[in-house]
């Protein structure tokens, strides 16, 4: 089991990156005017996915990763 704290990223204009370690869990949540995401990790999702917002689980949602952006993709990498 990985422990860490939890990520909050705000941006306007901008990509984001997050590497995180084999076994990392998290729930994510990521809402955007126009961006996308894109995961090394299996995410389940939570409800239906919407054009530029996913929210989902890895594993369990022991941490948080918030995204929050007008116009940034979300890469996700082990």
């Amino acid at each position: 089991m990985v422990i860490w704290q939890g990520v909050n990223i705000e941006t306007t204009s901008g990509d984001s990156k997050i590497k995180l370690p084999e076994g990392s869990e998290f729930h994510l949540s990521f809402t955007s005017t126009s961006g996308e995401v894109s995961s090394d990790f299996p995410i389940s999702v939570k409800g239906t996915v919407k054009k530029n917002s996913l929210e989902g689980t890895v594993v369990s949602s022991k941490n948080s990763i918030k995204v929050k952006t007008v116009s940034g993709d979300l890469e996700l990498l082990k």
